[in-house]
């Protein structure tokens, strides 16, 4: 009616939605969504890193050229906030950096993957509540007025975050399988490529959220859809026994359903997979198998780092049979002369020839021994080896002595192995014949 009072709260409220400092504060709510839906991509591949940057930009962004004219930057400066306090700095920033030295180490990284799904999410959401804070000055006396929309957005962080960690494990679970110690290096590159990917990904997603959002987006999906085209592949080249019709792979030489002999096997490549060339001979093709960590009877990829053990599929002892194993060890001894050949000549060339010396005696004589050992033994096995080879690389740029390094290095490193491999078995082979008896 004319003239009549507003009901007081209905006033506040209106005041509340015309204040200028309220749509200041929604503009930087909106801000803080951008990021945390953006940042999904960043979480998935380095946590820690992407929220310490996070922290640090919200922090020190304003002293920045190239940042400081963010409006979310220069709203955020000096905002009260547990996420940027010097405490929270120090502690990410530490966080971060064994994160980035973690993930350079094939055998590291591979251990902390298992706990990947449930950290990453975890620190995605408190780093999403940190940039919520320092956009709300309000935020720690009265969290009921931060933005409804804020604590939503944690509903599609959250998950997106688990199932893009998801399918970054597989898809580099498909890279250790072809190379699980990362002898070629490839893994190593991808991470370092991801730790500048990751910051240099953050500071634009203040500058241009919007089209950071729509990047992150294009490769989140080629991740996903490189994972699933991976997976499909694996699965298509299996073809039907001739026996009982079951799948397998076109490299077995048995079936695992009914153990009826394939024909004609196929070879295998570098990364495991089956080639459309025949397979050179049973025997060789077994060892060949086992060399890429798959079943010597039904070319099923093995999934345990040790020896012996069982075929998930077939059930076949791997590695357990004496005679097999000194055949494999034979197989790979034959290599020797041939590589340390190679490494000498690219031994005797200062520096450059160092990398691939290293990554061919690595993949031919180390990797069929190496890839059978537990996490405590290859790590104790480095350590020691490590040293011997630090010392013979500081004479790789020696004319004359330098050819003389790499073959040197291959020779300590396949005795090393091939010593310990086999003291493993030894000791496994004890251990069963005490039990039966």
């Amino acid at each position: 009616m004319a003239g009549s009072t507003p009901h007081p709260c209905l006033g506040r409220r209106v005041r509340r939605l015309s204040d200028p400092a309220n749509e200041k504060d929604t503009a930087l709510n909106v801000f803080a969504l951008l990021h945390g839906v953006g940042s999904i991509g960043l979480f998935s591949s380095r946590a820690f890193v992407t929220a310490f940057v996070t922290a640090m930009l919200m922090r020190f962004g304003a002293e920045l050229p190239w940042v400081s004219g963010s409006e979310m930057i220069v709203n955020v400066q000096g905002a009260p906030s547990w996420f940027t306090s010097d405490m929270t700095l120090t502690v990410l920033g530490i966080l971060a950096a064994l994160e980035v030295l973690a993930t350079k180490n094939a055998d590291i990284r591979a251990a902390i993957e298992q706990f990947d799904p449930y950290v990453k999410p975890t620190i995605a959401f408190l780093t999403h509540l940190g940039v919520v804070s320092a956009t709300d000055a309000k935020f720690i006396e009265e969290a009921s007025q931060a933005g409804y929309v804020d604590y939503l957005a944690t509903f599609v962080i959250v998950p997106g975050v688990w199932f893009l960690t998801q399918a970054r494990t597989a898809l580099f679970g498909l890279l250790s399988e072809a190379d699980e110690d990362d002898d070629i290096g490839i893994q190593k590159l991808i991470s370092w490529a991801e730790d500048i990917g990751v910051i240099g990904g953050l500071v634009l997603l203040v500058l241009f959220p919007l089209a950071m959002l729509v990047l992150i987006g294009i490769v989140s999906g080629t991740l996903v859809l490189v994972r699933r085209r991976a997976e499909t592949r694996e699965q298509k080249s299996k073809q039907p026994c001739g026996a009982c019709g079951q799948p397998m792979y076109p490299s077995a030489l048995a079936c695992p359903s009914c153990a009826a002999k394939n024909p004609s096997p196929r070879a295998i490549g570098f990364l495991g997979q089956s080639l459309d060339t025949p397979a050179p001979g049973p025997d060789a093709q077994a060892y060949r198998l086992v060399e890429k960590k798959r079943c010597p009877v039904c070319a099923e990829r093995l999934t345990d780092r040790t020896a012996p053990q069982d075929c998930p599929a077939c059930g076949h002892r791997v590695l357990a049979d004496q005679a097999f194993v000194d055949g494999y060890v034979a197989n790979v001894a034959s290599r020797v002369p041939g590589v340390l050949s190679i490494c000498a000549v690219l031994s005797s060339i200062p520096v450059i020839g160092l990398i691939p010396g290293v990554i061919i005696y690595r993949v031919q004589l180390v990797s069929p021994f190496r890839r059978y050992m537990p996490f405590a033994r290859r790590m104790f096995l480095k350590g020691v080896v490590a040293i011997l080879l630090f010392i013979l690389i500081a004479f790789q740029w020696v004319p004359v002595a330098g050819a003389a390094v790499v073959p040197l290095m291959a020779i300590i490193n396949y005795t090393a192995y091939r010593g310990a491999l086999s003291k493993q078995l030894a000791s496994a082979a004890s251990a069963v014949q005490a039990s039966a008896g």
